[in-house]
């Protein structure tokens, strides 16, 4: 609903969190073991989906909300009116929710982030243990001619030559490289192609 009315999801959470009466409630140790043993596998199953979806926040709000309505409807505490708070007040919580939700979003990007570098490492490692063999495959999608060939030999070029990177040097890469370009160096197409990735040197 906030979504289809295009309403702030800063100030969405602003005006959810803050809640000293579930805040108070929650420190009730022994009500919130009775309401986990109730609760149902539906529903711990849609909070488990939010947390790995990463919207904790959102995981948080339907916790809290859940537990609240079971206090009430087992007659467990009897609520008070939530003291109004002024728009100022949604404002500088709304600010604050944003600033965790970017630092969260920012966690989440560097931590992907690492695990695709760490995946590419892999890779070229695998790579790095047989360049002759992947040399090879190059030599192969090159001489096929055909603009899907060239670009394949382009994208496994690149790739080795962050392999060569890697383990050995750049400067051993670009050896290789021209002896590779000995054979496939009048390939204009190829050639294009290898220039624009930084490869290669008209």
């Amino acid at each position: 609903m906030a979504e289809f009315l295009d309403i702030d999801p800063d100030l969405v959470t602003a005006a959810a969190a803050g809640s000293q009466e579930v805040e108070d409630y929650w420190r009730d140790d022994d009500s919130v073991e009775v309401w986990m043993t109730e609760l149902s596998r539906n529903e711990t199953r849609i909070v488990f989906d939010l947390l790995l979806q990463g919207a904790s926040q959102q995981a948080e709000r339907r916790v809290k909300s859940e537990y609240l309505a079971w206090l009430k409807a087992s007659g467990s505490r009897e609520s008070s009116p939530a003291k109004p708070r002024k728009v100022a007040e949604l404002r500088a919580l709304a600010e604050q929710a944003e600033r965790r939700r970017l630092e969260g979003e920012a966690k989440e990007r560097a931590r992907q982030e690492a695990e695709q570098r760490k995946q590419r490492e892999a890779r070229l490692l695998m790579l790095a243990a047989d360049f002759d063999r992947h040399w090879k495959v190059v030599d192969r999608q090159a001489e096929r001619g055909t603009a899907s060939g060239y670009d394949e030999a382009k994208r496994a070029l690149v790739d080795l030559a962050a392999a060569y990177a890697l383990v050995s040097s750049r400067n051993v890469f670009d050896q290789a490289l021209r002896r590779f370009m000995v054979s496939h160096g009048k390939r204009s197409s190829l050639v294009r192609r290898l220039v624009e990735a930084g490869l290669w040197q008209k």
